[in-house]
């Protein structure tokens, strides 16, 4: 609450990821490791005892955010209906049952969704039409913003993750990260296509202890620090 509270004071408008899975490159997306307590759970689904947990966490979290709405008078001015789904699954009724709770707790500022551009054609014909889709990506921007022009032409352009690199590991060596000549061009390709642009990471972060796990396909290999 007081963070947001003080983006108000300085000017900033605020954009709201609430999951229920948010990735962030954090231990589970976010998501609690109770949830594994029932050997039957099935996270991102339908599964009633999900969406139970889910409800309860948006009770409290909205009960929170509602008043800082921009309709509210606050600075929060969207929310984004959790995060990359299609590259994990395409259940319709799952991202559907998510949206409707946004709807029914009170949210009624900008719904989004955002996804790699391959998957934005999809993402548009399975969302309602109130449910803006924006594109994830680190290269080729033109290419991605054409394509989700073709799929929402009516709606305007939104780069809900341009990342200018990749994370890295501790003691890793260096990942690839774009040159200063290629991120400005990018940049530029997207303002002169009237994109908006969120820049995943604006500012660095590096998460310690068992916050972080490194995975090599669906086997757990070992905690380390992400960069």
């Amino acid at each position: 609450r007081q963070f947001i509270k003080t983006a108000k004071e300085l000017g900033i408008y605020v954009i709201v990821r609430p999951g229920p899975y948010i990735c962030a490159e954090w231990e589970y997306g976010g998501l609690p490791a109770w949830l594994l307590k029932d050997k039957d759970m099935k996270v991102r689904s339908t599964y009633p005892p999900f969406l139970s947990s889910v409800s309860r966490f948006f009770d409290h979290l909205f009960q929170v955010l509602h008043p800082l709405q921009a309709s509210n008078g606050g600075p929060i001015i969207a929310f984004q209906v959790e995060n990359e789904y299609l590259s994990f699954q395409n259940d319709t009724n799952y991202l559907t049952t998510i949206y409707k709770m946004f709807q029914a707790k009170g949210l009624r500022e900008l719904l989004f969704t955002s996804d790699g551009s391959n998957f934005v054609n999809t993402a548009v014909k399975m969302l309602p039409d109130k449910v803006l889709v924006a594109v994830n990506f680190m290269r080729n921007p033109k290419e991605s913003l054409q394509t989700l022009r073709a799929a929402q032409p009516t709606k305007p352009l939104y780069v809900a993750e341009y990342w200018s690199g990749w994370f890295m590991h501790w003691k890793e060596e260096k990942k690839e990260f774009q040159s200063l000549p290629t991120f400005k061009e990018s940049v530029a390709t997207m303002l002169e296509m009237n994109a908006s642009i969120n820049f995943y990471m604006f500012h660095g972060k590096c998460l310690f202890t068992i916050t972080y796990i490194i995975l090599i396909g669906s086997v757990m290999v070992r905690y380390i620090p992400g960069l």
